[in-house]
């Protein structure tokens, strides 16, 4: 209507029951708070909101009953936001939202960051486009960040010296391509030779397909003893340039101990760093 509220229009109560009423009766339940918040953080991701994971909870627990009302508190916190020149946090969400009861028992601020799901609470801080350096022992919570990614309907491609038979035992990896960085013959779709040429190729071409993606590269001290770090850098800083303007995050694992200082160094200053040491 463009006149008047849909309150207003005479018989529209009856005119919906008439409609509806060949159906079945069903028992709508709610969805959970988690899959609330996973479809908030998917739509965050596909609008590129850069909205941290306690906000997103914090409106999926506020609206329980209607997945538009979830989607349109978002939107109404990005213009607040965006308006008042202000990041987009737990008070900002307070403040945008403090005239709407939403649809649920008020969330606690203070506890919403505490009850985010597990698996986002590792992935807090990924955004997309940007290059990560993780810095671990063994090559254990890259792969974490990679198949939470891969649970978010994200592409995936990762490079690793572990053999991709024992990954399967470990992690579901769906249908993300991984290859095996070996001097091994083999099926060149499951594995790759440490020539960079080559590896760039594969790269660009994961990258070029459509839609959001995480690539993980595990391996970095092999490709160093294979080609130098000089050839190395220069194929990372490309890579690390090519995934700035597209839809893909990018994670690479090393052990800090495998480098020099200054070769650490100049990773570090390329890459944003994660330390689980």
């Amino acid at each position: 209507t463009c006149n008047r509220p849909l309150r207003e229009v005479a018989g529209i109560k009856e005119r919906l029951v008439s409609l509806f009423d060949s159906g079945l009766p069903t028992d709508m339940q709610p969805t959970d708070v988690n899959t609330r918040f996973t479809i908030l953080k998917m739509k965050a991701m596909e609008k590129n909101i850069d909205a941290g994971d306690d906000v997103l909870h914090y409106i999926a627990q506020k609206y329980s009953m209607n997945i538009r009302m979830m989607e349109g508190a978002l939107k109404t916190m990005l213009a607040y936001s965006d308006l008042m020149k202000v990041p987009m946090t737990l008070e900002t969400a307070n403040l945008a939202l403090k005239d709407d009861p939403g649809d649920a028992r008020e969330p606690e601020v203070e506890k919403a960051a505490e009850q985010v799901m597990p698996f986002e609470k590792a992935r807090e801080g990924l955004k997309i486009s940007h290059s990560y350096l993780i810095e671990e022992e063994r090559p254990v919570k890259c792969f974490e960040y990679f198949v939470d990614s891969l649970n978010l309907g994200m592409r995936g491609m990762a490079l690793t010296r572990v053999n991709p038979k024992r990954l399967l035992e470990q992690y579901d990896l769906g249908n993300a391509s991984v290859l095996w960085l070996t001097d091994r013959e083999g099926d060149p779709d499951t594995r790759v030779t440490p020539v960079l040429e080559r590896i760039i190729y594969r790269i660009e071409d994961f990258l070029n397909t459509p839609g959001k993606s995480i690539l993980l590269i595990d391996g970095l001290d092999y490709l160093i003893s294979n080609n130098n770090f000089d050839s190395v850098l220069k194929f990372l800083r490309r890579l690390i340039d090519e995934v700035s303007e597209s839809d893909a995050i990018f994670i690479m694992s090393i052990t800090p101990e495998t480098l020099d200082d200054q070769g650490l160094n100049i990773l570090e200053r390329e890459m944003e760093i994660l330390s689980f040491l």
